[in-house]
C-alpha cells in the first residue's frame, strides 16, 4: 500500500468565498522576512550558517517558522535549532528501512563474528545516539540516506552546519536540548522496533507514545522559557506535566487526521482498545461507515480531555510572544479536530482547514481571552455535529459545555448550503428587479438623473400596482 498518493481534502472555493474577512488575514500571513534568526545571535556564530538554518526552517514548516520568528530575540535562534533537531529525529524515525541498508557509517570492516547490523538495528542506533551528534566534533555524513523528499535530504546533509551554530549557544540551552533530544530519540527508537501495523495496544500505550515523541518537546521548550528568565516566575518543574500535554495534544490531532496516510505506510497509532470496539481490524475503518465514524468521534472525544490542562498551561504564560508561540498550534489542532469530527473524508485522505482560517488564528491568538474564544468557536462547531445516539455523546457534551459551546442557529454542516442558497436567491431577486424595473441614468443639466421606465411590452405591471 506504500507509495500511493494520499488525497488532500481541501476546503472548496465556495467555503473560501463565504469568509471574506479571512482574505485580509491571509495577506498579513505572507512572511518574507529574512535574517531574523541572526538578531542577537551568539558571538562566533556564522551569519551564513544561520541563514541556511533559517531557509531550511522555512522549507520544512512555514507555519512553525512564522511563529518562531515572532519569539523574543533570546529565544528565536535556540528554539529554531531545537525544532530543526526535532524534525531531523522525525525524518530518521520515518525513513523506510530499505533506505538504511547502505548507510555506510554503521557498516564497517571491523565487525566481530561477521555480524552485519540489520536496518532495524541501524535505525535504533541512529535514534538512540543522535543526541551525541550535537556535540560530536567529527564530520557527520548522512548523504547516503535517501528520505525521498528533497527538503529532508537537505536537512540531513546539513546537520553539521546546525551543530556549528548550536555550539555557540549559551550552555544552558545546549544542556536542555541535548537532554530532550536524547529522551525523544530513545522514545522513537523504542517504537521503531515495534509492529505498529495494528496501532498501539491501548489508551495508556497511545498516551505514552505521544508523550515520548511530542510531550517531551513541550517540556524542553518550557525549560528554555524558564532558562531565559522570560517565564521563570510562571513555571516550575510541577508544570512539566501540563507542558507535556501541550505537545501531545498537537501530536494526537495529527495522528487522528493522518489515519489513512499512516495506514498506507503500514503503521498506525490508533489504540487497539478503541478501534476494536468498532471493527475487527484497523484497516476496515477506511470504509467510512457509521461505526467507523463513531470510532473517529471516540478518538476525538478522548483527545479533547487534554484541553483543560492545556488551557491551564497557557493561562500561566506572561510573555505575549511566548504565549502566541504556544497557543497557535493548540488552536490549529483543535480546528483540525473540529473539521475531522464526524467527517468520513478522514478515512480516505487528509482533511485540511481553510488557509484563511489559519491566518485568522495566526493573527488572533494574542491573549487568553482570544484563545478561549477560539475554544468556544470550535467546540460549538463540534456540538453542531454531535449525534445523540453516539456512544460517547454524553461524555463529549460535558466537555463541550465546559468550553461554553453553543449551538449555532444554522448547524455547522448546513451553513455552507444555506449560504449558497441565500446568495443564489439574492442574485435572482436582483436580476428580476433589473429586468422588470429597468433603471435609466441620464446626464441632464450638469448631473445624472435617475428614472424608472415601464417594463417591456407584454409584461404585466400587476405586481407593481403603484408605478
Amino acid at each position: 500500500m506504500q507509495n500511493q498518493k494520499v488525497k488532500i481534502h481541501k476546503p472548496n472555493i465556495i467555503s473560501q468565498i463565504l469568509h471574506p474577512s479571512e482574505y485580509i488575514m491571509g495577506i498579513k500571513m505572507i512572511d518574507e522576512r529574512k535574517g531574523l534568526l541572526n538578531i542577537s545571535a551568539p558571538m562566533g556564530a556564522s551569519y551564513e550558517d544561520i541563514l541556511l538554518c533559517e531557509r531550511m526552517l522555512n522549507e520544512i514548516s512555514r507555519n512553525m517558522s512564522h511563529v518562531i520568528k515572532e519569539l523574543p530575540d533570546c529565544l528565536r535562534l535556540p528554539v529554531a535549532l531545537f525544532y530543526l533537531y526535532y524534525k531531523t529525529l522525525q525524518v530518521l524515525y520515518d525513513i523506510p528501512l530499505q533506505s538504511l541498508e547502505n548507510f555506510n557509517d554503521f557498516i564497517t570492516t571491523d565487525i566481530s563474528n561477521d555480524i552485519i547490523p540489520s536496518s532495524k538495528q541501524i535505525k535504533e542506533d541512529l535514534l538512540t545516539t543522535f543526541y551525541e551528534c550535537l556535540t560530536n566534533d567529527s564530520e557527520l555524513n548522512f548523504n547516503s540516506i535517501d528520505t525521498g523528499k528533497e527538503s529532508n535530504n537537505e536537512l540531513l546533509s546539513n546537520i553539521q552546519t546546525i551543530n556549528n551554530v548550536f555550539k555557540t549557544l549559551p550552555e544552558y540551552h545546549q544542556e536542555i536540548m541535548i537532554e530532550t533530544i536524547q529522551r525523544i530519540g530513545s522514545g522513537m527508537a523504542e517504537y521503531s522496533l515495534r509492529d505498529l501495523s495494528s496501532g498501539t495496544e491501548n489508551k495508556a500505550d497511545f498516551e505514552e507514545y505521544n508523550i515520548k515523541l511530542a510531550g517531551e518537546l513541550g517540556v524542553g521548550l518550557t525549560k528554555q522559557f524558564i532558562g531565559t528568565n522570560l517565564e521563570s516566575n510562571s513555571f516550575d518543574k510541577n508544570d512539566f506535566i501540563f507542558a507535556a500535554k501541550l505537545g501531545s495534544f498537537v501530536k494526537k490531532a495529527n495522528i487522528i487526521r493522518d489515519y489513512y496516510k499512516d495506514l498506507l505506510n503500514n503503521k498506525s497509532f490508533w489504540p487497539r482498545e478503541v478501534w476494536s470496539l468498532y471493527r475487527k481490524t484497523l484497516p476496515e475503518l477506511r470504509f467510512g461507515e457509521s461505526s467507523d465514524v463513531a470510532c473517529l468521534n471516540h478518538m476525538i472525544t478522548d483527545t479533547l480531555e487534554d484541553i483543560p490542562l492545556c488551557i491551564e498551561y497557557l493561562s500561566k504564560i506572561q510573555n505575549p510572544n511566548v504565549f502566541r508561540f504556544c497557543a497557535i498550534p493548540q488552536i490549529k489542532s483543535l480546528a483540525i479536530l473540529a473539521e475531522a469530527y464526524g467527517n468520513r473524508n478522514v478515512f480516505n485522505g487528509i482533511v485540511e482547514i481553510r488557509k484563511g482560517l489559519y491566518a485568522s488564528i495566526l493573527n488572533n491568538c494574542n491573549n487568553i481571552q482570544q484563545v478561549k474564544g477560539w475554544y468556544q468557536k470550535f467546540a460549538s462547531q463540534i456540538l453542531d455535529k454531535v449525534n445523540s445516539n453516539d456512544a460517547n455523546a454524553t461524555r463529549i457534551l460535558e466537555m463541550l459545555n465546559e468550553l461554553k459551546a453553543k449551538k449555532n442557529f444554522i448547524p455547522y454542516q448546513f451553513q455552507e448550503l444555506v449560504s449558497i442558497l441565500l446568495i443564489v436567491t439574492i442574485f435572482l431577486l436582483v436580476g428580476m428587479c433589473l429586468f422588470y424595473i429597468r433603471p435609466n441614468f441620464n446626464y441632464e443639466n450638469g448631473g445624472f438623473t435617475f428614472r424608472l421606465t415601464q417594463p417591456p411590452d407584454g409584461i404585466s405591471m400587476d405586481v407593481f400596482p403603484d408605478l
